[in-house]
């Protein structure tokens, strides 16, 4: 795996949001859950998904808080 360099790490924006859904993804290559996670009123809602089948059940990860790394440009609301 490659790393990327400081300089590409600071234009990164990471954020917290807490989870507010969760549901199986049945089409993942691997088994994983499909997130809902809320990051507030400037971001919303965003969806993605995460390998965590084997450690926690739906309800366990409900009101979980999470760190999430944003591409400013690509999710900015201009």
């Amino acid at each position: 795996m490659s790393q990327i360099s400081w300089d590409d790490f600071m234009q990164v924006e990471l954020r917290a949001g807490t989870i507010v859904a969760v549901e199986p993804f049945p089409q993942a290559r691997k088994p994983a859950w499909k997130l809902t996670v809320d990051f507030g009123a400037e971001m919303g809602t965003r969806r993605s998904s995460a390998q965590l089948t084997a450690l926690y059940q739906p309800e366990q990860l409900i009101g979980k808080p999470v760190l999430f790394p944003f591409n400013c440009e690509r999710f900015s609301r201009n």
